[in-house]
This record gives structure tokens, C-alpha cells and sequence, in this order.
């Protein structure tokens, strides 16, 4: 049996875990499409 305080702290751990992944996701989705960018660009100078 868990205290609610233990509840409570496991609770926000989640969540913290949660925005903290979401954050990652959104970050490595600007990253490649940067990367996809800077491909393009190079590509283009190459002509």
C-alpha cells in the first residue's frame, strides 16, 4: 500500500517524464527538419 504522498509524487514524476518526451519529440523534429534544409541548400549550391 502507498501513501498518498507517494501517489502524488509518482503522479507528477509521469507527467514530468511525459512533457519532458513530448519536448524531445518536438526537438528532434526541427532537427531533421534542418538537417533536411541544409541537405537542400547544399544540393542547390552544388548546381
Amino acid at each position: 500500500m502507498i501513501t498518498y504522498s507517494e501517489f502524488i509524487r509518482i503522479l507528477r514524476d509521469e507527467s514530468n517524464s511525459r512533457s519532458l518526451t513530448s519536448l524531445t519529440d518536438s526537438k528532434v523534429a526541427d532537427m531533421i527538419e534542418y538537417m533536411s534544409l541544409t541537405k537542400r541548400s547544399l544540393q542547390e549550391a552544388k548546381r
